[in-house]
């Protein structure tokens, strides 16, 4: 299939999931990127553990795929393993993360806990293990609309895809998505890339054309439901002013520079203009943040500004 769709000329993207092999095995990693076709497509399998997308349970497994950035998948700290637990249960002493989820407990490294309410360890629950694989908990009976054993469950964790490795590669996918103007495709862009840190939004939105963020944009709105609405003002005190901070607009150190210069593009773009004083204007101090990674010519960080609302009387 892969070799057709290639021969086709389509673009397409495709991933294979291996459980890793053991290092000994050598005649059988080779045999899997031979069935996948790596010599063809030039794509073998690697190594990738979900703990480096912030997975609080180790998944280390190979994987064969064409998407882009699989090499350089954004590093996430781990979530707290003992989010994951019941009131009352505790990660065993000297561990900062679950071993691997597996289909059954007849395994070499369980995943364990210590339940101070049994005083003992035991196995993680079926929805202990749906949160430690990133799922929200209830997921494998559908929230309650599926009637399923607890053993059946957990196997199914432990045959599941972790969703916080997924999520890291699916947004790489939607990156080299962007340039596709289908409305399906942009709503998978959308829906994924806002599981983002604000920073990596930020980075994301910033490679796009202008209509490639229009079109997210729209995507993502259309897909909360947003309706735009008419803003609505009551004073209810006729003589009452405007919100006016008294504050000064603080810059941070070092990127007083930067704020001179992006306020000086902002006035020759029309951006923003100078005004006079005035009673009737609402008034709220902002800040300089630095685009982190980003310089311009002369190796200023490039700056944005931000309106601080939380200094308002």
């Amino acid at each position: 299939m892969i070799r057709r769709a290639i021969e086709a000329g389509k673009k397409f993207f495709f991933i294979s999931e291996q459980a890793a092999v053991h290092r000994k095995l050598t005649d059988c990693a080779r045999e899997q990127d031979e069935i996948i076709g790596a010599a063809m497509h030039g794509h073998g399998y690697k190594k990738i553990n979900a703990l480096s997308s912030g997975s609080p349970s180790s998944r280390l497994r190979r994987y064969c795929t064409n998407i882009p950035g699989i090499d350089s998948l954004p590093l996430r700290k781990i979530h707290e393993p003992e989010d994951c637990l019941e009131d009352k249960s505790f990660m065993q002493p000297g561990e900062t993360h679950f071993p691997c989820i597996v289909s059954t407990d007849n395994t070499k490294a369980p995943a364990l806990c210590y339940d101070s309410r049994i005083r003992a360890k035991r196995p993680l629950q079926a929805q202990e293990r749906e949160i430690a694989m990133g799922y929200p908990p209830g997921v494998t009976t559908a929230f309650g609309q599926v009637k399923l054993s607890e053993p059946k469950r957990r196997q199914m964790m432990g045959a599941a895809l972790n969703w916080m490795q997924m999520r890291a590669i699916f947004a790489a996918m939607a990156d080299n998505f962007a340039g596709v103007t289908t409305a399906s495709t942009k709503n998978i862009i959308a829906s994924v890339q806002m599981n983002n840190t604000a920073d990596e939004l930020q980075a994301y939105l910033a490679a796009l054309k202008h209509d490639e963020k229009v079109a997210w944009i729209r995507a993502r709105l259309k897909a909360i439901g947003f309706e735009r609405k008419l803003l609505q003002l009551e004073l209810k005190d006729p003589e009452m002013l405007p919100i006016q901070a008294k504050g000064r607009y603080a810059v941070q150190s070092g990127l007083r520079k930067s704020a001179q210069k992006w306020t000086k593009m902002a006035l020759s773009k029309g951006w923003i203009k100078k005004i006079e004083f005035s009673e009737d204007l609402f008034i709220s101090p902002h800040f300089f943040k630095e685009k982190k990674g980003r310089v311009d010519e002369d190796g200023d960080p490039l700056v944005r500004p931000l309106v601080d609302m939380s200094q308002q009387p």
